[in-house]
């Protein structure tokens, strides 16, 4: 097990773990079907997480910074959460 990890998954695939490659400042994929794949280093870490994310099946609303990845406390704190009806039509 490394010592530095993020565990990752998404709906039904994962987890996998990301770890950090000291020795080559790389992030990279420590498990699952992409084991030893460079993700990129610590000055790209939008490409990182997108690469993770679209690696993973998540669309391009869960992309960095998008409001998507607010919790619901925070959509509503916000005012974009809609009533249970609307939700239940999205």
């Amino acid at each position: 097990m490394p010592e530095y990890y993020m565990r990752v998954s998404y709906r039904h695939r994962g987890p996998y773990l990301i770890v950090w490659d000291d020795d080559k400042g790389q992030f990279r994929w420590h498990n699952g079907p992409l084991a030893g794949t460079e993700l990129g280093d610590l000055d790209s870490l939008d490409t990182v997480t997108t690469s993770i994310g679209r690696t993973l099946g998540a669309g391009e609303s869960f992309a960095p910074g998008s409001r998507a990845l607010a919790s619901p406390v925070e959509a509503e704190e916000d005012g974009l959460a809609g009533d249970a009806d609307d939700q239940e039509h999205d």
